[in-house]
């Protein structure tokens, strides 16, 4: 890599171009509204899906978005669809029992389906290829992959297949590496889990929420939130104030608590963490199927700092693709910036091939994660229409579609599956940063020291 740690320490990686592009699909702004029925805050797929939802009922709705469309989280992921949550369905079922647990995995897949209708609007599909690897880098991982794999087989769900070691790096991922896995795709005649790219994904279901009558409005961050003494809100936002019967925070972890709203209607729901993604300069799409001959996104199964990678196409370079891996928890620049060399590290470690042909690093950009106290998104309704949602720990892609329809069916007067999911909502941070962080330390920090002392033997 030609940056220097130096270099890294004093980057804002969450302003760095990311190897994604628009490719000719910015979205355009509308006029603003003064009165709405829904104000949404927060241009990601949370908020766009739930403006998607509402304007296919028919219901006027506005999006206010405080830089631009795909420039937050949604549009700058590792671009993963996997199933479920990010706490693990054994430990789901020991909380909260199977047929709680078996309930919101399935909301999750029935937005799969949703995602994929969405998707297909485009020619290209969004990228989209089948396929993601939950795979072992040490004994305690690989244990727990046997156990997750036992529980899926339990609770019948036909989507996971359990992969060894020679099957992984013979059909799926070209490395020493793994020790598991299990691989997400599908049940047959079934809709497939796997990866794509995200900026796609963001501008075309924001277009589609457009087209269906959604007033989309970029470079409006909101300054207060004012409950009115009938009913209703009165929203102010640097282009002008917005009466709104229904707001919908969906600002993820960029967002900060805007006036005239107290600690208990806007609760702290998440700590949010730096992540990082790193892609190769273009490589051949013949050595890109030598490394991931599968085509699958690969994310290994530890508790804290997983990496993720996958190839994705060169835009405008046809026959070309760029390796990715990310990772890190980072809860400071300097830990990001040591981050960012490990990352890189294990990459070459994993695909030797990579110093073989010469290839460098060409991207780095990263962005903050919301992570919740227990891997679940968190869903609150603290007063008559006003609602907020959070805390997706990495797996928004997808959850984002499931909590969005959700809410937008409780403005609509349907609330089971909004009560189903906050049913199962994480608990809250404490309102005090010192405090909150004491709270994450035992996600931030390794929870299983066999898999510490593993990985740092691998590294």
């Amino acid at each position: 890599m030609n940056r220097s740690f130096v270099n890294n320490i004093f980057t804002d990686f969450k302003e760095e171009s990311s190897a994604y592009h628009f490719d000719g699909c910015e979205i355009t702004s509308d006029t603003m509204l003064s009165k709405v029925d829904t104000l949404i805050i927060g241009g990601g797929l949370l908020g766009l899906s739930t403006a998607l939802s509402l304007a296919e009922a028919g219901q006027e709705v506005l999006v206010t978005e405080a830089r631009h469309i795909g420039h937050g989280p949604s549009g700058r992921s590792g671009g993963q669809l996997w199933p479920g949550y990010g706490a693990s369905i054994t430990e789901m079922c020991s909380r909260l029992g199977e047929k709680l647990t078996l309930k919101a995995w399935q909301l999750t897949h029935q937005a799969l389906s949703t995602l994929h209708q969405r998707a297909a609007t485009r020619s290209d599909y969004c990228n989209f290829r089948p396929g993601v690897l939950l795979a072992s880098k040490t004994v305690s991982q690989s244990k727990r992959i046997k156990k997750k794999m036992q529980a899926y087989q339990e609770l019948g769900l036909k989507f996971a297949q359990y992969m060894t070691a020679p099957q992984i790096k013979q059909e799926l991922v070209h490395t020493d590496f793994f020790l598991n896995g299990i691989l997400y795709k599908g049940a047959e005649n079934d809709v497939e889990y796997g990866h794509l790219n995200p900026l796609k994904l963001t501008t075309t279901v924001a277009r589609l929420a457009q087209a269906h009558g959604a007033k989309l409005v970029q470079h409006n961050p909101v300054l207060a939130i004012y409950k009115k003494d009938q009913h209703g809100y009165l929203v102010v936002t640097q282009q002008g104030d917005i009466e709104a019967n229904h707001v919908v925070v969906a600002a993820g972890a960029n967002f900060r608590r805007p006036e005239g709203l107290d600690r208990k209607s806007l609760p702290r729901t998440y700590l949010p963490v730096q992540t990082v993604i790193l892609a190769t300069e273009p490589i051949t799409n013949a050595l890109a199927k030598e490394l991931v001959p599968g085509g699958v996104s690969f994310y290994d199964s530890a508790n804290t700092a997983m990496n993720y990678g996958r190839i994705i196409p060169v835009e405008g370079m046809e026959g070309y693709s760029r390796l990715t891996l990310g990772g890190a928890d980072a809860a400071g620049q300097v830990f990001l910036a040591w981050d960012i060399r490990k990352i890189e590290q294990e990459m070459r470690l994993m695909f030797p091939q990579l110093d073989r042909n010469h290839v460098k690093i060409e991207h780095v950009w990263g962005g903050n994660c919301d992570l919740s106290r227990n891997g679940i998104p968190v869903l609150g309704n603290p007063t008559q229409g006003l609602y907020y949602c959070s805390s997706f720990a990495g797996q928004g892609m997808l959850n984002t579609t499931t909590y969005g329809s959700a809410i937008a069916k409780k403005i609509l007067g349907n609330s089971q599956e909004f009560n189903l999911l906050a049913q199962i909502s994480s608990s809250l941070y404490a309102n005090h940063p010192l405090i909150a962080w004491f709270q994450a330390a035992k996600i931030l920090l390794p929870q299983s020291f066999e898999d510490y002392q593993e990985s740092f033997k691998k590294a």
